[in-house]
């Protein structure tokens, strides 16, 4: 009984364990996109996932490892 309750712990530690561990491998690995004047930084794996939330912004940067790779101006 105590062995079905540990891996019952376990299994949903790992499941809401899943998204840090997404969101680390996305800051280390992917693209980050940053509106200027928000604070909010959006990390994606893809650049095509970078500059749709760039879309959403008037003024965005993309990022990827900290070097510059993509800037949206606003018309």
């Amino acid at each position: 009984m105590l062995l079905i309750i540990s891996l019952t712990s376990l299994a949903i530690a790992l499941y809401m364990m899943q998204g840090e561990i997404a969101l680390l491998l996305k800051k280390t690995f992917g693209f980050c996109t940053i509106g200027q004047g928000f604070k909010k930084r959006h990390y994606t794996f893809t650049y095509s996932e970078a500059v749709e939330w760039a879309a959403c912004y008037d003024v965005a940067t993309v990022y990827k490892r900290g070097n510059f790779v993509a800037m949206k101006v606003a018309k």
